[in-house]
């Protein structure tokens, strides 16, 4: 589950959760920010842990990740077809030189 979720599935504000784990709002915000927003950020172990313990174990490690993974998966796959569109080009342009053109 992801903290957002946790927090309106708990109805705990942003504010609350951060005083729980002795932490600021503005960290708590970046910790729920999207991959690729200049806000993102991932909890250290440390701060990993004081959430897990304050959720009881509902927001684990690995969604802090997902976003990471899915974005991830994105480049991976755009970077393949880069190079697939790149090979093509590569092999219409050696042909068209076998051809004189």
């Amino acid at each position: 589950m992801f903290l957002s979720q946790y927090l309106e599935k708990n109805n705990i504000s942003i504010q609350d959760f951060a005083k729980q784990i002795k932490l600021s709002r503005q960290q708590v915000y970046h910790y729920m920010a999207k991959y690729g927003t200049d806000k993102f950020n991932i909890p250290s172990k440390s701060v990993m842990l004081r959430i897990m313990e304050a959720t009881d174990n509902q927001v684990q490690p690995q969604s802090f990740f997902l976003d990471l993974q899915v974005h991830m998966k994105e480049q991976r796959k755009n970077n393949q077809k880069r190079r697939n569109d790149e090979k093509l080009a590569g092999n219409r342009e050696m042909g068209e030189a076998e051809k004189g053109v």
